[in-house]
This record gives C-alpha cells, sequence and structure tokens, in this order.
C-alpha cells in the first residue's frame, strides 16, 4: 500500500474535522444554491484552499534552500557592480525561485561535484526521477558547502528565476547563489513528521474559506436548501476566529517546521550557530 501524501493527508483531515453537509453546501453548491452539481470534494477543497492559499504562503515561506553554481550561466552584465542572472529551471529542479539569500564569490565548496554533475541532478530532479541516491546527493550537496567567507545580501529576485546582484566591489563571474525554491507540486517534499502542522494548517484555511463566503449569506436567507438553518449558522460562526488561527499558525507554527523539515536549510542553521559560538 503507497504510502499517503500530505496533500491527501491534509484533505482526509479536514473530512474528519469539519461535517460533510457543511463541506457540500461551501464547495459543491453552484451559483444557483439549491442545486448541488456532482463534482469531486477533494479536488474542489485542494483548487480552491490549498493551490490557491495555503501552498503559495508556504513557498514564501520557503520551500527548499539550495547553492547554485553561476559559472555555466552567462549574466547580462549591467555594469561591473550589476549583473542580471537568468536561471533556467534545469538548475532549479524544474521550480521557481521564490527569494534570493546570498550570492557567494568562488567555486562555492561543491566537495568535489563539478558544475556538469550539478546539472545532471537538477535534470533529473526536473524530470521527476526522484531516488533515495538522488535526494542524497543533492543534500551532500547542499548541506555541507562551506560557510562563505567572501559574499554578498545585495541579491534580488526582480522575475521569474532572474536574479539581480549588486555590491559595491567588481563582481566575480564565478560562484554561487543561495536561494530558496518553492515547494514541489504535491508538497512531497515534506517528511512524514510535518503532515500535521500542514493538515491543521489546511484545516485553519478551509473553515476560514467557509466562513468569508458562507456566514452573510447565511444571515441573508440565501442558503435555505429545506433545511433548519441553525445549526449550520451555529458552527460556521464558530470558524469566525479561524482566519486569525491560520496566520498565527503559519508564522508560529509553520514556519519553524518548515526549516526543520528542510534538511539542507536546518544544517546550514546549526553550521552558523554552532560557528557563532566558537
Amino acid at each position: 500500500m503507497a504510502m499517503m501524501g500530505p496533500m491527501q493527508k491534509a484533505i482526509m483531515e479536514v473530512k474528519a474535522t469539519i461535517p460533510k453537509k457543511i463541506l457540500e453546501l461551501a464547495f459543491l453548491s453552484n451559483d444557483n444554491p439549491r442545486i448541488l452539481v456532482k463534482r469531486n470534494l477533494e479536488s474542489v477543497i485542494r483548487e480552491r484552499v490549498i493551490e490557491a492559499r495555503v501552498k503559495v504562503d508556504c513557498d514564501l515561506m520557503g520551500g527548499i534552500q539550495v547553492a547554485i553554481p553561476l559559472g555555466q550561466i552567462t549574466p547580462e552584465v549591467v555594469d561591473l557592480w550589476n549583473v542580471i542572472y537568468h536561471i533556467p529551471k534545469t538548475f532549479t529542479q524544474g521550480r521557481s525561485i521564490v527569494s534570493a539569500l546570498s550570492f557567494s564569490y568562488g567555486p562555492g565548496g561543491s566537495m568535489g561535484f563539478s558544475p556538469a554533475i550539478y546539472t545532471a541532478m537538477n535534470n533529473m530532479g526536473s524530470a521527476g526521477q526522484h531516488s533515495p541516491l538522488t535526494d542524497a546527493l543533492q543534500g551532500v550537496y547542499n548541506s555541507n558547502a562551506p560557510i562563505p567567507i567572501v559574499s554578498t545580501a545585495k541579491v534580488q529576485l526582480i522575475g521569474e528565476n532572474v536574479i539581480h546582484i549588486s555590491d559595491i566591489n567588481p563582481i566575480a563571474r564565478s560562484g554561487y547563489l543561495r536561494c530558496m525554491l518553492e515547494n514541489d507540486e504535491e508538497m512531497t517534499n515534506l517528511k512524514p513528521a510535518s503532515y500535521e502542522c500542514f493538515s491543521q494548517l489546511v484545516i485553519f484555511a478551509t473553515k476560514a474559506w467557509i466562513y468569508n463566503n458562507l456566514r452573510i449569506a447565511l444571515d441573508m436567507g440565501e442558503i435555505a436548501m429545506g433545511q433548519q438553518l441553525s445549526i449550520i449558522k451555529e458552527i460556521i460562526d464558530g470558524y469566525s476566529d479561524a482566519e486569525e488561527l491560520y496566520k498565527t499558525h503559519l508564522k508560529e507554527k509553520w514556519m519553524k517546521v518548515s526549516k526543520m523539515n528542510d534538511t539542507q536549510s536546518w544544517q546550514r542553521q546549526l553550521k552558523l550557530m554552532s560557528s557563532g559560538l566558537r
């Protein structure tokens, strides 16, 4: 039996937490609220809640930290102190960069990995050819790069995988970019231990969506369906704080869990902390 992924786990928890009648009322009603159309409840929740909001927020918080060698990419030179890199997705495992952290001069501490090997690993990731071996190689590459001595934090994401680098010194044509990539489409980069926190985020987001989209309609009597609405209204009123709970959970819990979930980011943070203690 295949292991359940984080998306499926989150939707399962939503269905276990929120009454089915309310989910159907919120997500399976068309423009005429008296008519229920036969749509897949799971796919609608995924589209309107997870993909439209939760995954976007999770990506903005940071998915996977990587170090990308830029030696094989020809930059657009503005002047001696400013360059622009258009980074192909073959260098980012087919994903978008969500934030740029720093640019470091030199080979980037590749531990013997050539740019060609790095590109090959990313090409496999872009093609969906993930395996324990390729994931381990990627982890070794990213987590063991030494703390850079010469680097600049003057990097800015100015477009889709387009990075502007500026410095007070002339910028070298070799180095590596440390950046955050978005989570993959199915959030499969999450470790099973992170599923519970992610599921809770989806539950709060779902309740907030239901409250914002049904509460006024219930008061105006637009949703009748021949039912007694008092119980439904009472339950949905209980979701009034879901938006605040979602934002709190995102900032106070998910941010920590996502950093610990990303092995490379977490190991690098520990390395920085230990070097500071020394």
